[in-house]
């Protein structure tokens, strides 16, 4: 899985590309359905629960942007569309019986702490949903696992998808808008889909109280303020931001940073997405303590700092950038989870402070 990356400004050219390419890897393109689904694969035959829901927690309703999510009982063969789902989903008990194959997994798919919360319960390891050309996943591999319950409350599902989905079993898509969840409203859904809210709001809080705890070893993070950014597109001039309704940037702020100003009023100008890019040009305009950088490698990093209005631009010029070129890091601080987050805080933390000590 592939994260995304902001386009240009006018939604159009290379990022603009490279941004649809990317959502295509975590969005389902269906092409068709066989009237009679063959039987599960063995593997996937014994339903991989080690919790049990919680009393009253069925039937349960929800509604989201295509319709009503509805289970009578709970599901014992869930798969999960998008990011982050199969961790919350781990955590709750529920282990899924396939789930997207993580760009910064391991040989087999599985980011570590997914692969760790599953082998500690002693599930099996999930099947990966099989990509196809274009970033399709494999809608026939969908339909022969036979799920019960397809959980997609951050992915980006189109509603033709989701009825094709909803044919195969009862689907959860995202409340309103596609990738637009904040990490603990996703833990909370997730929770209600699988009857066990009361499990999901404690996930939450000791998260949260781990959060807390590390922002409290940092006070200096309360009067610091940052920018969530990928750097200088390539074949642009514009550098991308991260607009204020995106997870990644409230785990930052839960440390207690604040997103720069001049970002979140920009923002505004494009209420719909998820990213912008400020020309170079302008870029002095935007005034941060420390720069984030959610980039691929050190050649992103170096094409960045190629260009002169960049390198000079306060951030940088200061030194006080993390560049997150660690595709494991990257992923757990871009798509934060109740798994992914207690097991980046400890590597991330230092870092980000050794930067404002700069």
């Amino acid at each position: 899985m592939t994260r995304p990356h902001p386009d240009h400004r006018t939604h159009a050219g290379t990022h603009a590309r490279r941004i649809a390419a990317v959502l295509a890897v975590l969005t389902i393109a269906l092409t068709g359905c066989a009237t009679n689904a063959p039987a599960p694969p063995p593997s996937a035959a014994a339903p991989p629960i080690v919790s049990e829901p919680e009393a009253g927690a069925f039937p349960v309703s929800i509604d989201h942007a295509f319709g009503t999510f509805t289970l009578d009982e709970a599901p014992e063969r869930v798969v999960t569309i998008g990011w982050a789902t199969e961790d919350i989903s781990a955590a709750l008990g529920v282990i899924p019986i396939a789930v997207p194959s993580s760009w910064a997994g391991d040989e087999d798919g599985f980011v570590p702490w997914f692969r760790e919360a599953v082998e500690g319960s002693g599930a099996p390891l999930p099947t990966t949903l099989t990509d196809l050309s274009g970033g399709e996943i494999d809608f026939e591999q969908i339909l022969a696992l036979r799920p019960d319950a397809i959980i997609a409350p951050f992915s980006g599902i189109t509603d033709t998808q989701y009825e094709r989905l909803q044919g195969i079993a009862p689907t959860l898509a995202y409340p309103e808008k596609p990738w637009l969840l904040d990490w603990q409203d996703h833990t909370e859904l997730v929770g209600r889909a699988l009857g066990r809210p009361a499990q999901a709001a404690k996930l939450v809080a000791d998260t949260q109280a781990a959060i807390a705890a590390h922002g409290a070893e940092h006070p200096e993070f309360r009067d610091a303020t940052f920018v969530y950014s990928t750097g200088v597109g390539e074949g642009t001039t514009d550098v991308g931001f991260y607009a204020p309704t995106t997870s990644l940037i409230g785990i930052i702020q839960d440390l207690g940073l604040t997103l720069s100003p001049e970002i979140v009023a920009e923002a505004e100008r494009f209420p719909d997405e998820i990213y912008f890019g400020i020309s170079l040009e302008d870029i002095d305009t935007v005034h941060a303590d420390v720069y984030l950088g959610l980039v691929n490698d050190q050649a992103e990093v170096d094409a960045s700092l190629a260009h002169a209005l960049f390198r000079n631009w306060q951030p940088i010029a200061n030194d006080r950038a993390v560049w997150l070129t660690d595709r494991e890091v990257s992923q757990a601080v871009a798509a934060p989870s109740v798994l992914s987050v207690p097991w980046v805080l400890d590597e991330f933390v230092p870092e980000l402070a050794d930067a404002l000590k700069r």
